[in-house]
């Protein structure tokens, strides 16, 4: 379902898939990876 939504939306964006998780638990099993992911995209689109 993530890479559909990537797929869908348009604009701005960034797609980040753990291993480990699907769409629903990625933060809770990767907080660091992700939070440092959406970092990095608040980042690149002026934001952070």
């Amino acid at each position: 379902m993530s890479v559909r939504m990537y797929d869908i939306k348009k604009g701005i964006k960034k797609i980040k898939l753990f291993d480990n998780a699907n769409h629903v638990t990625s933060y809770t099993k990767n907080k660091e990876e992700y939070d440092k992911t959406v970092g990095e995209f608040l980042n690149e689109i002026g934001i952070g």
